[in-house]
Formats: structure tokens, C-alpha cells, sequence
């Protein structure tokens, strides 16, 4: 698989700015003659003066000067296109279109330039899979390019990954040793070529559609759409080493459990020859939510219904998970990409960061990926609480880093879903359309008396003291 062409798209960009450049001319004279038309004899003696006749020749030489700036300079938009059309790709990688990042200007599908950014980390054969639904995709783009971060993977990912190479090109980057998922997506992003950056994680399987479906959004929104897509999950797999074999985990599996998996294994794997051939089979096994649990599903219900009523929400960044979502890479690099220092929540810390700079997020109901579920220890008492508290402690570490008072919202809104006695019920928002007019029209007192009421919430001190998981 080859990345797009930026050469064909420089001939033609600079073949419509040539064009452009004449015709404006063209039409600008055109105009100056009908108008002469209409004049009175007086005021055309004086139009076709030879000072008049002067003017007129500076401006058409001025026409002509516009025409040649279209030629590639160092400050034309077009230089890029340009260069891109006279070298070959891969030797110059900062070679390439000068995007507008202007909410209201769009690309078409032929002008797109995309790179996928999956990350992994020892889980090979949902990987496996994922590159499958990669290779499936019904797109309106002829190219994208495919960048595998391997973050210290020691489980036989290299090998497979050696062996899904001769069957699709793929651009893989190396960490050793891992450097944690912020890092690994930050890495791809370095390496990638393209113009646009769409995310998955390594066992995130997109829909055949999938890529299509952020196209056709991007059309729509323009260059500086964040798009956040739509996350079910297939918790059929959560025991199981390998989806498509039905082998079962060994040291996780309860005998029952293995039991079970033996009796119903024909109903339970997921093969690649699904993935490619017979997507509705796994479409009717998937729940909505990244997670198999109800509060998964109500926050994503919750999400469709703020883009519904409020596009332009500014906690829209609440829609956007990195696991399926996709962003202008000059705006994930201007805003200094995932930050290393989170290791949950960390795709909202970003999306509020690119919603600062401009970028508008988008929901995308037709981007859908599916987490090939697998083994979490949530029975355990402890690794629950942890799990519970990653959320508030990360958003009172962007409520610090970003120096928004507002966010302390988020804790009233995140008790709603996941309930906390300690709250009173008055104080909870009920859902994101709450949160969001509390957010736009919440008053200076209200804040202070909500913070005075999380000072003494002894799981707020606690979140507050430890270091952001």
C-alpha cells in the first residue's frame, strides 16, 4: 500500500492557482468594460484619458505579476505542491501542502492525505485483526498510509508484524524500551506523512467504513474538525489469548469459564476472514460503549446528545477518546501532542488543548471501531477504587495545568454515572447538557461554593494529593 501522491496534487494545485490567477484577471477586465459602457460621455472621455489608460496598464500588469507569484516562491501557498511534484516522496518529508487550518475551508477526498497511527503493546493477535480491518477499508481515498508504534512489545509482535508486511505496506516505528501509550501515539504522529492523522489502538477494529466515515466529516467540517468516533465494544472475548482460534488465557481463565469457551467456541471467535467478508456478524455481537458496562453506554448516549444540541459546546473535547478519533497533525503538533505525564484521560487533556487552539470537535456516528475486549481485573477491590479515582484525579491535574476553575464541573457531572454518596444530590449535573450550561453560564459563587463542598470530599483529597496515575 503507497501513501498519496503529493506530486499528482501539486501539478494540479499549481494547474487551479494559475487558472485562478488568469481568470481573476479576465473577469476584473471584463468588468472594467461593461462599466465603461454604462458611463456618460463625460466620464468615459475621462476613463479612457491616457492617465486612465496608464492605470489601466499597471493593473494589468500587476494581473499578470499575481499569475507568476502562483509560480512556487518561498511565500506562495503553492511552493509545496510544487516541490512535491519534482521530488520524489520519502526524500523531503517536510515537503508538503501548506493547509489552511480555517474552520471554514474543506478538502475533497482526492486532496486527502491521511496516515493511521495504531499503537500496541503485547497484543498480537487483536492486532492482528486490527491491520485486517485496515486492509478491508472501503474508502473514497486511492492511498493511506498504515504507522505501527510497537511500544516494547515482546510477545511475537515483530515477527507478525513482519509477516502482515507482505500482504499491506506498513510503516512501523520501534520503541526499546516501551515508553507508555502518550509517548507511543506521539511517536507516530513524528513519523507519519500525512496531512491528516487518524488514531486507533491496537485492539480498537475499525468498521469497514470507518476511514470513510471521518473523509466524509472532514468534508463537511473543514480542516479544523477534531473528530471524535464512536466506540462499542465485544465483551465475548474477554477471555480468550487469541479471538481467532478461541484459545483461552492461561493463567486467567476460571475452569467454568474455560468450560464455557470450549462449548461455544464456533459462537464466540472473531477471524480475520469476518473482518473482511462478514462484518455484519460481529457488528450484531457488539454493546455500545468502549466498555461493556451501562455507564460506558450512557456517557456515549450522552455525548451524541450534546453534538446534537450543542455542536459547538465548548466541552465538546469530552466527545474525543484515542483510541478512534483523527485531527489536522499541525494542529496536534502545534499543541505539543498527548501529554506523558497522563496516563488516563488522556485523550480529553488533548482534545480540550486542540479545542483552545481552534479545532472544533465533531462527533462521527459513522466512524465506528469496536475494543476486541480482553482480561481486566475489575473483581479486584483495590484495582477498582484506582479505577474509579484515575478519571478525578486527571481532571483536577488539568483543572491545575490549564488554570480552568470551570472544570470542577466535571466531578459533578462524573457522579451522575458513576454515583458518590457523598454528594448531594442537588449539586449533580445530570448530564452533559447540564454540564455544558453550567459551564457557559455558571456563576463565580456557584464555583466557590462547589469547590468548598469538594475540599471537604475526603476521595477529592486523596485525588488530589497522588500523583496522576
Amino acid at each position: 500500500m503507497k501513501t498519496l501522491s503529493l506530486g499528482t496534487l501539486g501539478r494540479k494545485s499549481l494547474r487551479r492557482g494559475v487558472v485562478g490567477c488568469r481568470w481573476s484577471s479576465t473577469v476584473l477586465s471584463l468588468a472594467l468594460r461593461r462599466r465603461l459602457r454604462t458611463m456618460s460621455p463625460t466620464l468615459r472621455c475621462a476613463a479612457t484619458s491616457p492617465i486612465s489608460a496608464i492605470a489601466l496598464s499597471i493593473f494589468t500588469l500587476a494581473s499578470w505579476i499575481a499569475t507568476a507569484w502562483c509560480v512556487p516562491t518561498r511565500s506562495s501557498p503553492y511552493r509545496n505542491c510544487w516541490l512535491g511534484a519534482r521530488r520524489r516522496r520519502g526524500r523531503n518529508p517536510t515537503c508538503r501542502m501548506a493547509y489552511n487550518t480555517s474552520a471554514g475551508s474543506s478538502w475533497s477526498a482526492s486532496e486527502m492525505d491521511i496516515s493511521v497511527v495504531v499503537t500496541t503493546h503485547n497484543q498480537q493477535e487483536r492486532l492482528r485483526l486490527v491491520l485486517a480491518g485496515l486492509r478491508g477499508q472501503i474508502a473514497s481515498v486511492a492511498h493511506f498510509e498504515v504507522v505501527v508504534v510497537d511500544d516494547g512489545c515482546s510477545d511475537g509482535t515483530a515477527e507478525m508484524l513482519a509477516e502482515v508486511s507482505r500482504q499491506m505496506d506498513l510503516k512501523i516505528v520501534r520503541l526499546r524500551p516501551n515508553e507508555g501509550r502518550c509517548m507511543a501515539r506521539n511517536r507516530g504522529v513524528e513519523a507519519a506523512a500525512g496531512a491528516f492523522v487518524a488514531f486507533l489502538d491496537g485492539d480498537a477494529l475499525p468498521h469497514p467504513q470507518w476511514l470513510q466515515g471521518h473523509i466524509e466529516a472532514l468534508k463537511q467540517g473543514g480542516r479544523a474538525s477534531l473528530l471524535c468516533g464512536a466506540g462499542y465494544s465485544l465483551p465475548g472475548l474477554e477471555y480468550l489469548q487469541d479471538p481467532q482460534r478461541g484459545t483461552p488465557m492461561a493463567d486467567k481463565t476460571p475452569s467454568v469459564v474455560r468450560e464455557y469457551l470450549r462449548i461455544h467456541r464456533q459462537d464466540l471467535i472473531l477471524t480475520e476472514d469476518m473482518v473482511l467478508g462478514a462484518f455484519d456478524r460481529i457488528e450484531g455481537r457488539a454493546v455500545i460503549g468502549w466498555y461493556p458496562f451501562p455507564e460506558l453506554e450512557t456517557l456515549q448516549e450522552q455525548i451524541t446528545e450534546l453534538f446534537v444540541q450543542h455542536p459547538d459546546s465548548p466541552i465538546g473535547w469530552l466527545g474525543f477518546f484515542p483510541n478512534n478519533g483523527a485531527v489536522l497533525r499541525e494542529a496536534f503538533l502545534a499543541v505539543g501532542g498527548f501529554d506523558p505525564d497522563m496516563a488516563f484521560s488522556e485523550g480529553w487533556d488533548l482534545a480540550y488543548r486542540l479545542q483552545q487552539h481552534g479545532c472544533r470537535p465533531c462527533f462521527v456516528p459513522e466512524a465506528r471501531a469496536y475494543h476486541l475486549y480482553h482480561y481486566h481485573d475489575f473483581s479486584d477491590p483495590i484495582k477498582a477504587r484506582e479505577e474509579t479515582l484515575a478519571p478525578q484525579r486527571a481532571m483536577r491535574y488539568m483543572e491545575r495545568k490549564h488554570s480552568d476553575p470551570k472544570l470542577l464541573l466535571f466531578h459533578f457531572w462524573y457522579a451522575s454515572i458513576w454515583p458518590d454518596p457523598l454528594l448531594p444530590e442537588e449539586t449533580l449535573l445530570r448530564d452533559l447538557i447540564e454540564f455544558h450550561h453550567a459551564y457557559m453560564h455558571g456563576s463565580t459563587s456557584r464555583l466557590r461554593d462547589l469547590r468548598i463542598l469538594l475540599d471537604h470530599h475526603p476521595t477529592w483529597a486523596e485525588s488530589s494529593e497522588a500523583r496522576i496515575p
